[in-house]
């Protein structure tokens, strides 16, 4: 899956950039993020999205705190469904 860079907002911002409301049921698909920390492992959840119409599904989407303080390498990511 792409990296996209952390997109940062004021703090007392409305903190969804660039987002749309979702439908009812449009993305039923729940995710188990896996993170590999040099200080152990971390679980978050997230949903897979796609951004064009179509039948695809090429993107995660999960909360920011999952993958901060930095950037998470792909080597170090399992996303199960």
């Amino acid at each position: 899956m792409p990296a996209y860079p952390v997109r940062e907002s004021d703090y007392n911002s409305n903190r969804i950039i660039g987002g749309w409301e979702a439908r009812p049921h449009s993305l039923p698909w729940q995710l188990y993020v896996l993170l590999e920390y040099e200080a152990g492992i971390a679980a978050c959840g997230g949903t897979i999205i796609q951004l064009n119409l179509g039948n695809s599904t090429n993107l995660a989407l999960t909360s920011a705190h999952c993958m901060l303080p930095k950037l998470i390498e792909s080597k170090h990511l399992v996303l199960l469904l």
